[in-house]
């Protein structure tokens, strides 16, 4: 784009104009449109009741697509297909039906070879039940709706995104999970996300995006236990400054069995959970606070997109991790972009106490 800063051309002609070229249309015979869905909205609003009904008139067929009806804020012409002999209505029930259970369940019963499920931003579940044993991954991705209770024994992967509502689940109802993703956003941290952690405690692998991570600390202020895992890779992806740190190690003391830590930035984000928190008080208790225990399994941490300051932390995970062998640290930047304050930083990473005699940290742009 060759001038970012100046508002695009709303009438698209540098776009009506290559598409004119390819198609060998003139550009005036061409509408552009945000989607199927805008274009749809457009000629819905283009044609009124009145120039309908001279269409009708006409010796033809006409079909009248009412796919998006439900969100235009025009009244369905369904009525008029007993008026007029030549108008076919066509519905799509599956743009505002709601995916009660009863349907859910006849969509699995009629899918006995389904593998994979991604249900995102349906709503009228209330109890999920996936009994086949071929189904082994599970997304749910926004759901903004009543308490949904999931039952699948025989998933593997299990992946919940995006803002959502109550969810419930429980360790016997997904016994055989292996790897679980919680990059999830609740309305009450205190209770839903506890009984998440508590039910994917089984799993092998554990990915927390960054709302969760915020929680960890509030958790951790309150003194709530996190249960113990048999974890064995972890991934935090965090936007986060010092006020998490205290979180992350508290919920690191319940994953013994850890062998792979890996932390991925994002970009900073104000952070309403813990902006009521004091950050040079809370650092202070951190610095201070002894968190016991080592981590006798952990050979490989991997930050992963790094910037911003975590000296803390990482003294911390190299006094813990006792057999630790690799530290990569791969910068967010290029070389090029390098600050001298980011080789100062890494100069004091390599100067801090290792317990692992075979710990080597590596950095990389």
């Amino acid at each position: 784009m060759k001038f970012p800063y100046i508002y695009p051309d709303p009438e698209s002609r540098t776009l009506h104009a290559t598409l004119a070229e390819d198609s060998g249309h003139e550009a005036e015979c061409i509408l552009a449109g945000c989607g199927a869905d805008e274009l749809v909205d457009l000629i819905m609003h283009l044609i009124d009741d009145e120039t309908l009904l001279k269409i009708l008139h006409l010796p033809i067929l006409v079909v009248l697509d009412e796919a998006y009806v439900e969100f235009s804020g025009i009244e369905s012409k369904m009525k008029w297909v007993k008026l007029h002999e030549n108008l076919i209505v066509r519905r799509t029930y599956n743009k505002r039906a709601e995916l009660v259970d009863d349907v859910m369940e006849k969509v699995l019963s009629g899918c006995p070879n389904l593998e994979d499920l991604n249900l995102e931003s349906v709503s009228g579940i209330n109890r999920l039940e996936i009994s086949s044993e071929k189904l082994r991954t599970l997304s749910l991705e926004n759901y903004d709706d009543s308490l949904l209770e999931i039952i699948a024994p025989h998933i593997e992967t299990l992946q919940i995104c995006g803002p959502c509502s109550e969810i419930r689940i429980g360790q016997r109802n997904v016994a055989s999970l292996v790897n679980a993703m919680l990059h999830v956003e609740f309305e009450s941290e205190e209770s839903y996300l506890k009984e998440l952690l508590q039910s994917v405690a089984h799993a092998e692998t554990l990915n927390l995006g960054s709302w969760c991570i915020e929680c960890l600390s509030i958790l951790e202020l309150e003194g709530w236990q996190f249960p113990p895992s048999s974890r064995k890779v972890l991934t935090l992806g965090v936007a986060f400054g010092r006020l998490d740190f205290p979180g992350i190690c508290s919920f690191l003391q319940s994953s013994l069995d850890l062998e792979t830590l890996v932390i991925e930035w994002y970009d900073n984000r104000e952070s309403d959970l813990l902006s009521r928190l004091n950050e040079d008080e809370q650092t202070r208790r951190f610095e201070t606070h002894n968190f016991n225990g080592s981590f006798p399994h952990l050979k490989t941490i991997k930050f992963r997109n790094f910037y911003g300051s975590v000296l803390p932390l990482v003294k911390y995970l190299l006094k813990h991790a006792i057999v630790l062998e690799e530290f990569f640290i791969d910068a967010a930047f290029q070389e090029s972009d390098a600050s001298p304050g980011y080789e100062i930083m890494a100069l004091d990473f390599l100067s801090l106490t290792r317990s692992s005699p075979h710990a080597k940290v590596l950095f990389s742009y």
